[in-house]
């Protein structure tokens, strides 16, 4: 149950993640730092 949970939360950032990156590229150069 705590697997799914953080499996969840992962999948729902690694959207928002893909999204940025898709919408602006920069911002990903400034994160990586």
């Amino acid at each position: 149950s705590t697997k799914q949970c953080v499996q969840s939360a992962l999948e729902a950032s690694e959207e928002k993640f893909a999204k940025a990156f898709h919408s602006s590229p920069d911002s990903i150069t400034i994160t990586e730092r």
